[in-house]
């Protein structure tokens, strides 16, 4: 499923609805493309990250702020619980370095479309969290 929804998000990008000007139907196709492969079946996944993109590039700050508020809380849920783990936070160490660089990008992305409230909350947690990773 993966491969199948990088390849829905990237016809967006690669069709250029958006440089085009068509911003209502770059939003539908990812619209489309999260009904298709929802991530309470399928996962989030990188390619989210594209989606987010994509809402906050064709103008639906309102679908891509929706998108990242839930992107962000579960990498922040994943990161706190592998923190959690007390002897077995070493098994967590790629996953923790996964989750901390989305969420670093996520951050660049509101940033990137003045969503500072976000962005500022999304750079205090990975703040928080790597001052105890030392």
């Amino acid at each position: 499923h993966t491969r199948y929804r990088r390849d829905w998000s990237s016809d967006v990008c690669s069709s250029d609805l958006i440089v085009e000007n068509k911003h209502d139907s770059a939003i539908q196709v990812a619209d489309r493309c999260q009904q298709v492969f929802p991530p309470a079946k399928c996962g989030y996944d990188y390619f989210q990250l594209q989606l987010l993109e994509i809402y906050f590039r064709a103008g639906s700050a309102e679908k891509g702020m929706k998108l990242a508020n839930e992107l962000t809380r579960i990498y922040k849920q994943n990161i706190n619980y592998y923190l959690s783990t007390g002897d077995f936070m070493g098994y967590w160490k790629d996953d923790i370095g996964n989750d901390l660089g989305t969420l670093q990008q996520i951050a660049g992305i509101t940033r990137k479309h003045n969503q500072p409230a976000l962005t500022n909350d999304i750079e205090q947690f990975i703040k928080d969290k790597t001052g105890g990773l030392k």
